[in-house]
Formats: C-alpha cells, sequence, structure tokens
C-alpha cells in the first residue's frame, strides 16, 4: 500500500494548482487515516471512508468515479453486520437511516438485507462537498442510535482521486477545484485483454514427474527464491507434495507449499521445461489455489477475515499474466470477507479454442 508521509504531505499541500499532472497508466492504492483510494489500470477510482476505530457503530462510504469528463461519482452506505452494537436493538429488515450532514437533515436511505444502500445524488454532492472541510460531521440515523462516518484522511484521499484521474484544477475536481477545460480530462483506458488458450490434459506420468527429476530439480527451483522471499519450506530437507499440471507439449505448472501461517498458507508455483535445463520461472510463492490455467493468491489481512488480499494470474500461452489484483478495504469489522471491492487492475479474459 502506497502511505509514505511524503505522499500524504504533498496531497495535503495541493491548494493552489495551475495544471495536472498526468494521471498514472497502472493501478495503485493510497491510504490516510481513516480513508483510502484504489484506482485501477482502466482510471476508475473508489475511495472509502469509515468510522473512527474506537466508534462501535461501524459504517463505510464508498465513492466510485469513472474516469473522462462530467462523469459524476456514485456514493454507497453500508453499516457494520459483523457484530452486534451494545445497547442497540437489531435492526429490521431493509432498514431505512436518515442521513445528516453537519446536522441538517438530508433525507432517508433506504437499506437492503445486507445492511448497504446507494445515496441519492444530493446526498452525495452534500457528502462530498463536507468531506474536504475541516471537521464535517456526517452521520446515518435509526431510532436512538447513530452511525459517524470520519473525515480524517478524507481531503488527502480525495485529493488523490482528482490528481489521479487528471481533474486537478477543474470545475468537476472533488478538492482543487478551479477553471481549467473539463475537456482536458482523460477518458477511460482499456482493460488488457488476456488470450487463453487451450491446454493439454495432465496425465498420471506428468502428476509424479517432479519425483522422477532428482534434486536437479529441487536445485533449480531453490535457485528462483532470492534470499528473504517467503518460500521456506522450499528450502529445508523434508519430503514435500507436488501439484503438476500440463501447459503444453514441453511446459509444466509445478507447485508445492512454501508456508503457512495462523490463517493464511501459501504455495510456491512455477512454470517449468519437462527437460533440463528446468529454467524455471517463478509465478508467485503465495499461491492459495491453482487451476489448469490460473493460480490464485488470496489471503486474510488479519485473523477476523473483515479484510482480505487478492491476486490472480492466467496462462497466456507464453508465461502467467495478473489477470487481476484487488483488496476489500481496511480492517474495520464491518462484514465477515471485507466490505468492499477495490481492483487496482483489471482485465478482460478470453479463451482460445482450437481450430
Amino acid at each position: 500500500m502506497i502511505a509514505s508521509v511524503m505522499l500524504v504531505a504533498l496531497a495535503l499541500g495541493l491548494t493552489g494548482i495551475a495544471s495536472a499532472a498526468a494521471p498514472p497508466t497502472e493501478g495503485f492504492h493510497f491510504s490516510h487515516k481513516d480513508w483510502e483510494v484504489a484506482c485501477d489500470n482502466t482510471g476508475t477510482c473508489r475511495a472509502a471512508g469509515y468510522h473512527e476505530d474506537s466508534s462501535e457503530a461501524r459504517v463505510s462510504a464508498l465513492v466510485t468515479r469513472r474516469p473522462g469528463p462530467g462523469t459524476r461519482p456514485e456514493v454507497k452506505l453500508v453499516l457494520g453486520s459483523y457484530r452486534s452494537i451494545p445497547g442497540l436493538k437489531p435492526l429490521p429488515p431493509r432498514p431505512t437511516v436518515t442521513m445528516y450532514v453537519n446536522d441538517r437533515p438530508l433525507g432517508a436511505v433506504s437499506l437492503d438485507d445486507s445492511l448497504s444502500g446507494t445515496l441519492s445524488r444530493e446526498q452525495a454532492a452534500a457528502l462530498l462537498a463536507a468531506l474536504p472541510r475541516a471537521s464535517a460531521r456526517i452521520t446515518w440515523n435509526h431510532s436512538h442510535y447513530e452511525w459517524v462516518l470520519s473525515d480524517q484522511g478524507a481531503r488527502a484521499v480525495l485529493l488523490k482521486m482528482d490528481e489521479a484521474q487528471g481533474r486537478l484544477n477543474t470545475p468537476d475536481a472533488l478538492v482543487a477545484r478551479g477553471t481549467r477545460d473539463e475537456r482536458q480530462v482523460p477518458g477511460p483506458r482499456p482493460a488488457p485483454v488476456i488470450t487463453v488458450p487451450p491446454v493439454p490434459p495432465t496425465v498420471d506420468a506428468d502428476r509424479v514427474w517432479p519425483g522422477r527429476q532428482g534434486p536437479a530439480l529441487l536445485v533449480a527451483l531453490r535457485a528462483t527464491v532470492a534470499e528473504g522471499d517467503m518460500c521456506t519450506f522450499l528450502m529445508e530437507d523434508r519430503d514435500r507434495p507436488w501439484e503438476v499440471r500440463r501447459l503444453n507439449a514441453s511446459q509444466l505448472l509445478v507447485s508445492t507449499p512454501c508456508w503457512s501461517a495462523a490463517y493464511n498458507y501459501g504455495a510456491g508455483a512455477w512454470v517449468v521445461n519437462e527437460r533440463p535445463p528446468y529454467a524455471p520461472v517463478l509465478v508467485t510463492d503465495s499461491a492459495s489455489g491453482i487451476n489448469d490455467t490460473e493460480v490464485i493468491a488470496s489471503h486474510k489481512s488479519r485473523g477476523l477475515g473483515d479484510c482480505w488480499e487478492h491476486q490472480d494470474w492466467v496462462w497466456d500461452g507464453t508465461r502467467f499474466e495478473t489477470r487481476s489484483k484487488r483488496s476489500t478495504g481496511m480492517c474495520k469489522a464491518i462484514m465477515p470477507g471485507g466490505t468492499w471491492d477495490l481492483p487496482i487492475m483489471v482485465t478482460r479474459m478470453q479463451r482460445r479454442r482450437d481450430p
């Protein structure tokens, strides 16, 4: 995650900007205090804000804005469902909450069974106008209880979103507004297309292949793991299980456990030549799942399971390319499995058929 002191200082200090920096062509993640933003490689940005850590009333808002001139931010709301709130009676099915910005009522927000809903255009505009200012108070109320959205870090994060989308100093910027022509805002970038070829079936001889190679294969695999990497099991003198999948007539995907922790597990996955020299290429040392053409790494960010990191790679006939990279947002105990989908890398995949 990108959260260096230098970036924070830059984001907080940009107040009078005459021109826009070129938006990045790769996705990134940036966080500050109770807010974070993830912008993917197509230019879509998603900023998520949360309650303060001391609050029992857990809440999050997600601001999504697509690239290009004239696009309006959309805002979604979710109330925490991970734990019950002391003193709060269970909410009725599909409850309605009342929104306030700086104690001004802004109407109702209807929630679904997962306690999530979408703000109206007017509600979204009021939230985004208040957040960059000091001491914004944004709440949602039901009966005698209220959920308070923190404004700490919001200005830096929304400014980072403006910068990433090339909106600095335009009338439609969320923070750094100015008079630069909105038509200069870059449009969306196409998602890369990964073509996945058919692969031959894996047979019994492939599955027992590692055991027939002797120490030479293990030496070659160990040479791909740098000192300090996580594949500690590979360095140990032990019997190890192998998984093998055939990729083509001369290459295989081999995997074996690399590490385990209290609530996560990772396997190494390599593309290797069937015959020496094996020339192994490490895909990842943290695979949690593998199928014929895809390697998946999904891990909890903490044992509670309320925040996850996901990445997967897909075979294009030559190498494993990153298909997607995303997280579920900050560890705020809002719901099991994570709160949002915050991608920084997206692609389109198509499967090639034999002629």
